[in-house]
């Protein structure tokens, strides 16, 4: 099957194989069902109607996007000093713990203030579950979370 493949492209393929089983497992799946506000979301598409020409399926699909997008999910570039609160920088990365890889957090960001000096360290997890709970992140977290 994997005939004339380099051995990291196989490595890459097999990894998002068992990324992509995730989803899948039943307390995954109830863990979603138990986050998701889903009698209120389908409230609202069905007040929406056929407006604007759409159904009642395109109109959930837009709510649970803007819902996600405006009161579930935070979009974090650099978070403000949990001190101070003033704005933060990126500086050096930092190694994981055992704890951030268990939950498929391999890299660690090191958000400084520009202020203060305070250290706070951001975890890019990669494991769906993890990213119910913690409800921030960027491109990646985003994706892997609303997926």
């Amino acid at each position: 099957l994997y005939q004339g493949m380099s051995g990291g492209l196989i490595q890459a393929i097999d990894s998002n194989r068992l990324h992509v089983l995730e989803y899948e497992k039943k307390g995954f799946q109830e863990k979603v069902l138990r986050t998701v506000p889903l009698k209120r979301l389908k409230e609202v598409a069905l007040k929406s109607g056929n407006s604007n020409g759409l159904t009642f399926h395109e109109h959930f699909i837009k709510e649970v996007t803007r819902w996600f997008k405006e009161e579930f999910f935070k979009w974090v570039d650099c978070k403000p000093c949990a001190v101070c609160g003033s704005p933060s920088q990126n500086g050096p990365p930092l190694r994981p713990t055992p704890e951030d890889l268990s939950a498929g957090g391999t890299r660690v960001e090191n958000h400084v203030c520009t202020r203060c000096g305070l250290s706070q360290r951001f975890v890019r997890y990669n494991c769906p579950s993890k990213l119910l709970d913690t409800r921030e992140g960027r491109c990646g977290e985003w994706a892997n979370c609303f997926t």
